[in-house]
Order: C-alpha cells, then structure tokens, then sequence
C-alpha cells in the first residue's frame, strides 16, 4: 500500500499526507506499531497511572479505549 496521491484525496488532507514518509505504508504502520509497544512496555506502573490534572485520562485508559 503506497501514500495516496494529491489527485485521489480532499485538498484538506494534503498537509497530513506531506507528512507520511516514502516507502511501504503498512510497513511503516507495523514497524511503528512495534516501536509505541516498546514504549508502552518500557513505563512504570506508576507512569501509566499518572494523570496530569484531575479528570484527564491516564496513559493506560488512552490506551484501554
């Protein structure tokens, strides 16, 4: 699957597209995937819990819902 071209989509998501990067887009989504895992992994119990203010989400219910 490649990025789409500016003639197949909306003018409003040409700015989004510029941002994708060359190359194999499920790839890329795969490999990205491992890398928000990685992360994800490497935070504490603690970290994941955390919220910034009261009534905003923790890391871990962003990543529930």
């Amino acid at each position: 699957m490649q990025r789409p071209t500016l003639t197949e989509t909306a003018p409003f998501f040409h700015g989004y597209l510029s941002l994708v990067p060359d190359g194999d887009l499920l790839a890329i989504l795969q490999d990205e995937g491992q890398n928000t895992l990685a992360i994800l992994r490497s935070l504490s119990e603690a970290q994941a819990d955390h919220r910034y203010a009261s009534g905003k989400w923790s890391v871990k219910q962003l990543v529930g819902h």
